[in-house]
């Protein structure tokens, strides 16, 4: 029996690494970054009571505010300045993920994609890139969670015992 935990714990991890070696920004950024990687980076994060999505939703504000404070900027020289007068605080988001992973808000799966995201942002551009990135992974995130909620409803309604009594007291 711990045997196939340890034939499951190793397929897991692969299937976790596979998932992070496909989250490339930049000109080799795959066309599927925003659908298809996006939506399995969510279910890859879907389990558990972690990962409530307002807990998820801070941390991608964050990106959208740094990502907002740099390309707002009137041209590329000013957004470059920008850009690396934030990038230290763009990277003190780990330290923030790490806590929230430490209070039990967010699971290591979630961890690692973020820290991957925010490792990959090493110019304006990347910057933008992670936000659209975990923009749909957030979109995909509560599209999923919208699903289980309505799967789970499915199965209540289904395993409810049917009551007649109800009705026969109203007659």
């Amino acid at each position: 029996l711990l045997f196939h935990y340890l034939i499951i714990f190793i397929a897991l991890e692969k299937v976790r690494i596979i998932m992070i070696e496909k989250i490339i920004f930049g000109d080799n950024k795959p066309n599927t970054i925003y659908s298809d990687i996006a939506e399995q980076a969510a279910k890859s994060i879907q389990h558990g009571n972690k990962n409530n999505s307002s807990q998820l939703r801070k941390f991608y504000d964050e990106i959208v505010k740094w990502n907002n404070k740099v390309q707002n900027k009137k041209n590329e020289q000013s957004r470059q300045i920008e850009f690396k007068l934030s990038i230290p605080d763009i990277q003190k988001l780990k330290s923030q993920a790490a806590y929230a992973f430490s209070r039990d808000l967010i699971d290591d799966k979630y961890l690692e994609i973020f820290n991957h995201c925010i490792d990959s942002i090493t110019s304006p551009r990347m910057l933008k890139e992670v936000k659209f990135f975990l923009e749909a992974m957030m979109g995909f995130y509560k599209y999923h969670e919208k699903l289980r909620e309505l799967e789970q409803f499915q199965r209540n309604k289904q395993n409810k015992p049917f009551n007649n009594k109800h009705k026969l007291q109203q007659k």
